[in-house]
């Protein structure tokens, strides 16, 4: 039989491979380099360009194979198949082996999923079924149901996507603000259920010449972050991210009180003059 709560329920311990992580920046900008980073994270990739990344990829050809939309092939045993047969073999694999799924990106992923919808049921678009019902039944619903299982296999979602300017007006002034080009639908799915929203930007250029990889963390006037847990963690609401080893500095960060002091204060000295 069920209970009212007799105490209050203390906060779990931050663990950075329980997190989930919606990453936001714009194209090329390095999202996808930071997350592989990380040896035991696996990606869905729902989108091609991961040829020059070394990690372990499963590239997702289509959502789920029909008769309408395309055959299934014959025999493969190669890394790749459909967003749904990839579920089934993460539902069948423990969680010890990939803890941690990145799906790159959650745009194209959202793309597959509409267009597969689309197909199944005789649309051309998803705002051609009655009002409402086409974002909830052919995007919304599919996405949120294959998060929930990808979790319950007790595995984190990183979702990487694109970052667009938006321009805010207010009273008397007009402001720019990043935000995440996911569409509408997949974004009320996303937002809500991830820890930590992060927005890599670009910087000025180092003394080698190359382009800082700006980390925002935390809630930010320019750009959308945000996280659950910053008065519980160290990490730095903004700091220039490794290039070579992104994933272990953010996982110190958090944990690591001098470590994030010495990195915020480099951040401030080159962007807090």
């Amino acid at each position: 039989m069920a209970s009212l709560p007799t105490q209050r329920r203390k906060p779990s311990a931050i663990d950075p491979n329980k997190l989930n992580i919606l990453l936001i920046g714009e194209p090329k900008i390095g999202k996808t380099s930071w997350i592989a980073s990380d040896p035991n994270v696996l990606f869905l990739a729902f989108e091609r360009g991961h040829n020059f990344i070394e990690a372990n990829i499963f590239d997702v050809l289509v959502w789920d194979y029909s008769k309408r939309f395309k055959k299934k092939p014959v025999k493969s045993t190669a890394s790749e198949g459909s967003a749904l047969e990839a579920l089934e073999l993460l539902e069948a694999t423990p969680a010890t082996k990939f803890p941690r799924i990145a799906i790159d990106t959650g745009d194209a992923m959202s793309k597959m999923i509409s267009d597969w919808w689309c197909k199944e049921n005789g649309y051309e678009d998803l705002s051609e079924a009655e009002w409402g019902k086409g974002w909830e039944a052919g995007l919304a619903k599919p996405m949120r149901e294959y998060a929930s299982r990808i979790q319950a296999t007790g595995r984190s979602i990183t979702w990487a996507t694109h970052s667009k300017s938006e321009i805010q007006k207010f009273s008397k002034v007009e402001k720019t603000y990043k935000e995440t080009t996911l569409p509408k639908g997949a974004a009320k799915v996303i937002v809500p259920a991830v820890d930590m929203m992060m927005h890599m930007e670009a910087g000025a250029r180092n003394s080698e010449g190359e382009v800082d990889r700006v980390m925002v963390t935390s809630s930010d006037p320019d750009a959308l972050a945000g996280n659950r847990m910053s008065d519980r963690m160290f990490l730095p609401q903004r700091y220039i991210t490794s290039k070579t080893n992104g994933w272990n500095q953010f996982c110190k960060l958090i944990k690591d009180e001098e470590f994030a002091k010495k990195t915020l204060r480099i951040y401030n000295s080159r962007y807090r003059k």
